[in-house]
């Protein structure tokens, strides 16, 4: 009799559709989110909904969810491309998009902030869009006080700032967080996209941070902002970025003051085992780690591979102003970084840093070895250092993008329809060059393992632009605008060489190689058709200028060598193919053509 009750009880239950069902001790006591908030069972963050959701209880001060004792984890990737430019959210002065969690202004710092724990999971949340028209703290989160994010990744992230009064002090804008304070901390998390303002205090990460400390993270993209803009963070007082990088381009609008690759001020901060690859412009105080610094710091360990810094004064390759108020130890800077058009020099103590070569900084035992570094090498628990390309970070949401292909896009978007001035630039000299109307030559330095995205074709089809990709093993791989079909279904194309020889037979290379000037193998492990023409070049040194180079691609199906055609080698030792698939490719120099 009883089950026969409880089973008619449950029934009636069910037929009830405004209540939805949960286990009976796995909910937030609001029905929200399934847990309970605590650290060893933390509210799940299933959807784009239950993330906004999160946002308007914290914004609210809805039972205490944004307290420093709450615990948030997602369970899923999230799209939030629902908050777009269409969504106002009830506002009504003019911002739309996402609306960050814990909106509390600079005066009320407590009131709304986000103080809890919010673990990505190693999740993806993509499609952040926000356009905020007078508003003080701009981001995923608005301000963090005493609260943690950790393991997150966004991507392809677009914040744009603006307001009536640029110069007003109360704002700071980033991917992550607007403002962070209070033993606050970002780990192991990953941004992508743009972060641009009419303010100061601009990041890739955070816009400001106070008592805090940004870790084991990464920005790619472009940050724009007044002044105090950083790769990582726009300014920082009393805290740390350690083990984390920044690549893409830091742009100073307007003022232009205070522009860092990593940082744009700092006081009381260290920084430590960091690199920035990114392209700083701005006015005056431009640094390739940090703009300008007050009292108490210490930059050690760092690496400024930024390939240009521009400004009017005080342009340095590691501090732009106030290097003698900081410890500085054991940093490098990219020997051929142009400041202004010029090279400098330095050492490991001053604001330019020691030289390093761009062969150096690909080799891995550079990153390894005690010695080139203040008392240890670079945590190889925490870094993937592997020959032919700058170390990444182990982190779960780093390994969610693929880093170099999203800087190609990003660069790609911005020369194309010429956003920027000066056009972003990766590793490499003369990384960005032939600049002319509607076209551009674009190298980019990848190392052997170079997957190409769609993204990359459906940019850059139709355009008067060229793409160069070094691999750093004596071919450069080309992808012209013009060479890809309209019709061409964007697809990723693995251009990536293996690491073993070529799988011909050892009698049939020589063969080939009997007589030549020189010989280069090309494995490659892709074998398919590319669906369009690839450039193949070939840098065989100006020794050789005026002979000819002959490329062969091997048949497995008879174990015979093609022959593809011969070029004589121009004035400066450099040749082109092109080519239609992957496969394994041999090029040889002779004095003579061959019949």
């Amino acid at each position: 009799m009883i089950k026969k009750t409880l089973a008619i009880i449950l029934a009636l239950i069910l037929l009830i559709p405004s209540f939805p069902v949960y286990a009976e001790n796995n909910t937030s006591n609001d029905g929200y989110f399934e847990g309970k908030g605590t650290a060893a069972n933390p509210y799940l963050i299933q959807t784009a909904d239950q993330l906004a959701k999160l946002a308007e209880l914290v914004n609210n001060k809805v039972a205490s969810y944004g307290s420093v004792f709450k615990h948030f984890k997602l369970t899923n990737d999230i799209d939030l491309s629902s908050y777009d430019e269409s969504f106002t959210g009830g506002r009504t002065c003019g911002s739309t998009g996402w609306i960050p969690i814990g909106n509390g202004t600079w005066q009320s710092l407590y009131s709304n902030s986000f103080s809890g724990f919010f673990d990505g999971g190693g999740h993806t949340i993509s499609g952040l869009y926000i356009n905020a028209i007078d508003s003080e703290l701009t981001g995923l989160f608005g301000i963090l006080e005493k609260g943690r994010v950790q393991n997150l990744f966004l991507q392809d992230i677009t914040i744009n700032k603006t307001s009536a009064d640029p110069s007003n002090y109360f704002n700071a804008t980033g991917g992550i967080a607007g403002r962070i304070m209070n033993n606050s901390s970002i780990k192991n998390c990953g941004v992508t996209g743009t972060v641009s303002s009419d303010h100061d205090k601009t990041g890739g990460l955070v816009g400001l941070s106070s008592d805090s400390k940004i870790s084991n993270s990464f920005f790619i993209g472009l940050v724009e902002g007044n002044s105090q803009i950083g790769g990582i963070a726009g300014s920082m007082h009393d805290s740390v970025i350690q083990n984390s990088y920044a690549i893409g381009s830091v742009i100073g609008k307007n003022l232009g003051f205070a522009v860092g690759g990593l940082a744009g001020t700092i006081h009381f901060t260290e920084i430590i085992n960091s690199y920035a690859a990114n392209t700083v412009v701005g006015s005056w105080n431009i640094g390739g780690i940090v703009g300008g610094i007050g009292s108490g710091n210490k930059i050690h360990s760092n690496a400024a591979l930024n390939p240009i810094l521009t400004g009017r004064s005080n342009v340095e390759r590691i501090i732009g102003y106030g290097f003698k108020l900081s410890t500085r130890v054991s940093n490098w800077a990219y020997m051929d970084m142009m400041i202004n058009g010029n090279n400098v020099t330095g050492t490991k103590k001053d604001e330019n840093g020691l030289c390093v070569s761009a062969v150096l900084v690909y080799n891995p035992m550079f990153w390894k070895e005690a010695a080139n570094w203040d008392s240890t090498e670079w945590d190889e628990t925490v870094w993937e250092i592997k020959p032919g390309r700058l170390p990444v970070l182990k982190t779960s949401a780093n390994a969610a993008v693929p880093v170099w292909n999203e800087l190609y896009n990003i660069i790609l978007e911005n020369l194309i329809n010429n956003r920027l001035t000066t056009p972003l630039n990766t590793l490499g000299a003369n990384a960005v060059s032939n600049v002319t109307g509607n076209g551009f030559d674009l190298v980019v330095n990848l190392g052997r393992d170079i997957i190409v995205p769609p993204r990359i074709f459906t940019t850059l089809k139709g355009s008067y632009g060229t793409i160069m990709l070094r691999t750093g093993a004596g071919v450069t791989f080309s992808i012209s605008g013009g060479n890809i079909p309209a019709g061409f279904e964007a697809e990723k194309i693995d251009f990536s060489l293996r690491y073993d020889a070529l799988k011909a037979p050892a009698f049939k290379i020589s063969e080939i190689t009997k007589g030549s000037l020189l010989f280069i193998g090309v494995p490659m492990v892709n074998n398919q058709n590319f669906g369009m023409i690839i450039g193949q070049h070939f840098n065989v040194g100006k020794s050789n200028a005026g002979n000819y180079a002959n490329l062969f691609r091997f048949n497995e199906s008879n174990d015979e060598f093609e022959f593809i055609g011969s070029h004589l080698i121009n004035e400066k030792g450099q040749v082109m193919f092109g080519i239609y698939s992957g496969g394994d490719y041999l090029l040889t120099v002779t004095n003579m053509k061959p019949n």
